[in-house]
């Protein structure tokens, strides 16, 4: 019998312009569309069984806050939604929930923010100039072994370990300038990949309690690109580690043994700049945020394989399932 998710896309866009969440659910390859609901300006889910927490950009009311929002789910369909709760900084792109709160990375103002009114602010930059002008938090979540929080500061090139009460337990670097964005975890929990985004590398850390010790970096490009290029999201599999590149418009597969990366495969997302990509099952769901669409492939280790079937919408962002 073949398995059964739903699958839940965010489109950015205003609500008038189609920007919501839209719902499908995917049974072995088949995916059927289900309905959308109108959210202004989605950028990031967080879904539990009960319900799906959702980051806003630029709510109606105010143009310099992000704000969160919780949606409770019934037979896995979006209802009324609870009052919006600001998030006290700028361009909110990730969030996770740990003991009991909620937890979101504001991108702009390089803060984190918890939803008992907690907020952490970064200070300080990085080599990469301008992109690295000041802190600019991209992702918070919790640690592989469920104990801490990890998050990504791109701005200052270091992973931070919290506790859920945001104070810092301890620090981590990727190389000066690289640009860390996103963290994927070995199945084991005791490898911790980064992808950084503003040199197209996977950096690879050991995890040990709350610790990260930094191993090595791989480039996913070796020759100079003729196009600027931005690595987005990372996603592992076994021995297997997939990430997107916005500008060169690909998905590459690295492998993975217990030492380095080694890149093995590239494949064309099918769109253009591939914002986040999420593995149910062996399949593997693309947003391409420029080009208005959500592209699937079949996954068999380094080997991927476009499928037909093919979504579209506005500015396609983030996906998750269940």
């Amino acid at each position: 019998m073949a398995s059964f998710h739903h699958v839940y896309i965010a489109a950015c866009a205003d609500t008038d312009k189609d920007g919501g969440i839209y719902h499908y659910t995917l049974e072995g390859d088949a995916l059927t569309f289900i309905e959308k609901t109108p959210v202004d300006k989605p950028m990031y889910m967080d879904l539990t069984a009960d319900d799906m927490q959702i980051i806003l950009k630029q709510p109606l009311h105010s143009v310099h806050e992000s704000a969160l929002v919780t949606y409770p789910l019934k037979d896995h369909k979006l209802q009324s939604p609870s009052p919006i709760q600001m998030t006290l900084g700028m361009e909110g792109c990730h969030l996770c929930r740990f003991h009991g709160k909620t937890f979101v990375a504001n991108y702009s103002s390089g803060s984190l923010f918890a939803s008992d009114g907690t907020l952490v602010t970064h200070d300080g930059h990085g080599p990469n100039q301008p992109r690295q002008d000041m802190p600019h938090t991209h992702y918070i979540n919790v640690s592989p072994d469920g104990k801490y929080l990890l998050s990504v500061d791109l701005g200052q090139d270091t992973i931070y370990t919290y506790d859920d009460t945001l104070a810092e337990l301890s620090t981590a670097k990727v190389p000066d300038g690289y640009g860390p964005r996103h963290l994927a975890y070995s199945d084991d929990g005791k490898t911790v990949f980064c992808i950084n985004e503003l040199d197209c590398s996977v950096s690879v850390f050991a995890y040990d309690d709350g610790k990260l010790t930094y191993k090595n970096s791989t480039f996913m490009f070796d020759a100079p690109l003729t196009v600027r290029n931005t690595a987005a999201a990372i996603r592992v599999s076994g021995d297997y580690v997939y990430a997107s590149n916005r500008g060169m418009n690909d998905i590459t597969v690295l492998k993975w043994d217990n030492e380095k990366l080694t890149v093995v495969s590239k494949i064309s997302c099918g769109g253009k700049s591939p914002r986040d990509i999420l593995l149910v099952d062996d399949i593997l769901f693309v947003t391409n945020e420029s080009s208005d669409n959500v592209t699937l492939f079949k996954v068999n280790g380094a080997e991927l394989t476009k499928l037909d079937q093919e979504l579209h919408m506005p500015g396609p962002l983030a996906v998750a399932a269940c």
